[in-house]
């Protein structure tokens, strides 16, 4: 009995490898690491006035510009506010969305409930505190003002969510001239033009703005 003990006991010894970490070459060694970013670039002027006034609010806001959406697809509230912290925005099924702040009125599975939309100050909200963010053009927007919580009671305390606040342009902030346009599926062509016109013996600017949106039907069989 004690041979096969001796024997399984060498049998072990032999299988076994010893185990060491690998050492490496002191030429390996990496002693300085560069990392290059590319900056950001600075908001406008009609930007970074609102921001500077929301940063006087004791809470959480944000302000998203038009200029982090204008270059990629931007269709809805899913695309505008997809990077604004407590906001959910994401899409149901089929063009239906999700919109909740911090949580408020996320169970709904229809209508908006929890957060006020408003454009210029002026809300959409209906009287039933209910409200429907499809009625809202927010591509037309040349920046959003987002209000967390108790920060919407500027507008009323109808909506304990928060507010989101569509600040269309004017002759003042909007750009010299412009004119997108973008084509989609069902031949759908909306388009938006604005231009603004500077007097020069006159204070005030003339904004000149038009939109069309046009849809063609398959002819009936």
């Amino acid at each position: 009995m004690k041979s096969y003990l001796y024997i399984s006991a060498a049998a072990c010894a032999l299988l076994t490898t010893p185990v060491l970490a690998q050492t490496t070459d002191g030429q390996d060694a990496v002693t300085t690491v560069i990392v290059t970013a590319q900056k950001n670039p600075e908001d406008p002027k009609v930007v970074q006035e609102a921001r500077a006034a929301l940063a006087r609010t004791p809470g959480s806001v944000s302000v998203v510009a038009n200029e982090t959406y204008e270059t990629r697809l931007a269709i809805g509230f899913p695309d505008l506010l997809r990077d604004v912290p407590g906001v959910l925005s994401n899409k149901r099924y089929g063009e239906e969305s999700r919109l909740s702040i911090r949580g408020s009125g996320i169970d709904q599975s229809y209508h908006q409930r929890g957060v006020l939309l408003a454009q210029d100050g002026v809300p959409f909200a209906d009287a039933d505190g209910f409200s429907d963010f499809q009625k809202v053009d927010a591509l037309n927007a040349r920046y959003i003002e987002v209000y967390k919580g108790g920060n919407a009671l500027r507008f009323g305390g109808a909506q304990l969510g928060g507010a989101i606040n569509l600040i269309t342009p004017t002759g003042k902030t909007a750009e010299v001239r412009q004119s997108p346009a973008c084509r989609g599926r069902f031949i759908r062509n909306p388009a938006r033009q604005w231009r603004d016109c500077p007097h020069p013996r006159q204070l005030g600017r003339l904004c000149l703005r038009q939109r069309h949106e046009g849809r063609r039907l398959p002819d009936a069989q």
